[in-house]
């Protein structure tokens, strides 16, 4: 079954699609539930379709969890590893074989004794930037700024 970079990659992003999909599922599923009522009953009243109650009073109520998801998913797809190591150890060949792999690979798993640390560790660090890079790119979108200010009271 995987013989083929192709169905190999199939593999892994299933893997790591129900494992993520899982996760994000149950942060949502619980932030939807903690929307109070009151405010999509009044919604309603103020005549607002199905579509604005999303887009003004769903999505606004969970940016902290789309966020934590956001930030989580992607950090834990740069650096997971052990779903393809278990599964196809970076093959057939190193088709399947992502940035955190190489860095294991290069620093811990090399029989012939010529362990590489410096060269692992430098691609480790490559991850932990690109990592920071990305949730800075997030913090920046989703506007942390203003998500953490304190409400106004008018």
């Amino acid at each position: 079954m995987l013989d083929t970079a192709a169905n190999a990659w199939v593999f892994v992003i299933l893997i790591n699609g129900f494992i993520g999909a899982s996760m994000g599922m149950i942060l949502f599923s619980s932030a939807i539930a903690a929307i109070p009522k009151q405010m999509i009953y009044a919604g309603e009243v103020d005549g607002a379709n199905r579509w604005q109650q999303i887009r003004h009073i769903i999505l606004p109520q969970i940016k902290w969890p789309i966020l934590f998801v956001s930030v989580y998913q992607t950090l834990s797809l740069l650096t997971s590893f052990e779903h393809i190591l278990l599964s196809t150890e970076g093959g057939p060949g190193t088709s399947t074989e992502v940035w955190a792999l190489a860095a294991y690979h290069k620093a811990l798993d090399n029989y012939w004794g010529n362990l590489q640390y410096g060269y692992g560790a430098a691609l480790a660090l490559v991850l932990v930037v690109v990592g920071v890079i990305m949730s800075l790119i997030y913090l920046r979108f989703f506007r942390f700024h203003e998500l953490v200010k304190p409400p106004r009271i008018d």
